[in-house]
């Protein structure tokens, strides 16, 4: 049965943003878990960050964000990046997502990548924020998109 964008259902993927994962990305050990159709969760080997499948390409097409700040920081541009990792080096930036905070010091949004960001077999997703660090700010991030094969 085919779904969003005429790919299989079953290779519909949505990664949650995980602080503290083992082998997580920065300072922070950002990563992420898959999350199931049942509202389960799959992480990576050893319970750590997801990777992508062996012979398989995930695409991501969406990236929901938002942060949470002080009023202190209000007006300031915020922005997200990803990277594509692979093994311990500190990656390459696939996207960058700016929002402008509020008077409140928050903001949030959705990005559509109509290109689609590509990480290949093995590779880990990166995450950070510039200028402010993401730890405690950051309130969440969810990676849309789907596995494909090579």
């Amino acid at each position: 049965m085919s779904g969003h964008l005429g790919q299989p259902l079953s290779q519909h993927v949505t990664l949650e943003l995980v602080l503290g994962i083992n082998g997580g990305y920065g300072p922070d050990r950002l990563g992420w878990v898959r999350v199931l159709p049942d509202g389960g969760v799959e992480a990576g080997p050893g319970g750590g960050s997801f990777v992508v499948p062996d012979r398989q390409y995930l695409v991501i097409t969406d990236v929901d964000w938002q942060w949470k700040d002080t009023p202190a920081n209000a007006g300031a541009a915020v922005t997200l990046r990803l990277f594509v990792v692979h093994g311990d080096d500190s990656g390459r930036r696939l996207l960058e997502s700016t929002i402008v905070l509020s008077p409140a010091g928050q903001g949030g949004t959705t990005t559509r990548w109509v290109a689609g960001g590509v990480f290949g077999s093995g590779t880990k997703i990166g995450v950070d924020t510039m200028p402010l660090p993401p730890q405690g700010k950051l309130q969440h991030v969810l990676l849309h998109g789907y596995l494909a094969s090579r």
